[in-house]
């Protein structure tokens, strides 16, 4: 009987060494992968606020007397879409563009459009 509850005790310790001998594997994977994820948002709402399209696109929008009396005043923009395509100097983007203020916040989804040699024009803005 003794020997039994041996191989037992012997096979709960090698489960356990088994269970943190895995879990020292997969944390540093977990914790590298979010990581990684969170750079990447960081990344790509820094490349959209530095386009020539999102800064047109907040330009309109911190002049539109509707949106600043909406709002209360503007503090800030999220993006939570947008697309931007540009070929041969023409470009197309769209945003969904929550625009945050002091007292409200108004999402706005807005159309911009560029022709060859010129600026991005806005074409709608949807509120």
């Amino acid at each position: 009987m003794e020997n039994k509850i041996t191989s037992y005790d012997q096979i709960l310790e090698a489960n356990k060494r088994r269970k943190r001998k895995t879990a020292m594997i997969v944390i540093p994977i977990v914790v590298a992968v979010i990581a990684l994820v969170v750079t990447g948002i960081f990344m790509i709402a820094s490349f959209v606020k530095n386009t020539d399209a999102y800064k047109a696109a907040v330009e309109h929008l911190g002049n539109d007397p509707e949106i600043q009396a909406a709002t209360g005043g503007i503090n800030d923009y999220s993006v939570s879409s947008f697309n931007i395509k540009t070929e041969n100097g023409r470009g197309e983007a769209t945003f969904d563009i929550t625009v945050e203020g002091k007292s409200n916040n108004i999402d706005v989804y807005m159309e911009l459009e560029k022709e060859p040699d010129n600026d991005w024009k806005v074409i709608s803005v949807e509120k």
